[in-house]
């Protein structure tokens, strides 16, 4: 069960420095909590022209008789692909149905790694916690829900840290938010330091984070920025 601490941190919304997540060419780079990462438009369908039909399968052959379990494999090797990431001897290979919003039911990520004329596994899983790629120094911290502030353009947001931190209180550790504004929505960016040297993963707590916008919410819709497809907060 999660620990609810009663902390309030005040923070001003803004777009100071760098977004948290990485981007390549101006497109955001999405993955699956962390790398390998791609740009979001090849999710999808992938890149092209890097594998044929043939060639996947007999990949995948070789991956199952080598003792890949066949979860990964829903439909045999006819079970659909596309390959989100080739870099030197690695692909990375997105299996079943995926869209640009990531991976539908029963969808995996796997990495393989080509040597001596055959492809060893690398790592692979189902890649639940699909979304932006952050960058280096930064770590995801989630949106929970939100309520109105004690100021008409301030929402308090209830956070807790997504990576294993040990319970750690977030406290020290949380850095200013990166927030979007439209006529329509308010996206939350919130981050934290990584936990240097590993940490355990027992429930982390949940703070309260106040954060002032540059106009009242009004009807606009709160959205955590590192959830796909993006879902209003309750």
């Amino acid at each position: 069960m999660a620990v609810i601490v009663a902390v309030t941190t005040v923070a001003c919304a803004g777009q100071s420095g760098n977004a948290p997540y990485r981007t390549k060419g101006g497109e955001m780079l999405v993955g699956c909590g962390g790398e390998p990462s791609w740009k979001r438009s090849v999710t999808a369908n992938g890149l092209p022209n890097v594998l044929t039909q043939a060639k996947a399968e007999a990949i995948f052959v070789s991956l199952l008789d080598a003792g890949l379990e066949p979860v990964f494999f829903p439909q045999g090797v006819e079970t659909p692909w596309r390959v989100l990431v080739s870099s030197g001897k690695r692909l990375t290979i997105g299996l079943g149905q995926w869209t640009n919003d990531g991976p539908g039911w029963n969808a995996h990520i796997l990495t393989v790694e080509s040597k001596g004329g055959s492809w060893a596994f690398r790592f692979g899983g189902d890649c639940a916690s699909f979304g932006p790629t952050p960058r280096a120094g930064q770590s995801v911290v989630e949106a929970l829900e939100y309520s109105l502030g004690l100021e008409a353009n301030q929402i308090d947001v209830q956070v807790t840290e997504r990576q294993c931190a040990g319970a750690r209180d977030p406290e020290p550790y949380l850095h200013t938010p990166w927030v979007v504004e439209t006529a329509d929505t308010v996206t939350l960016y919130l981050t934290s330091d990584p936990v240097v040297g590993g940490a355990t993963c027992p429930s982390n707590p949940i703070v309260t984070r106040t954060i002032t916008l540059n106009s009242p919410l009004g009807d606009r819709q709160v959205i955590d920025g590192w959830l796909y497809p993006a879902t209003p907060l309750g």
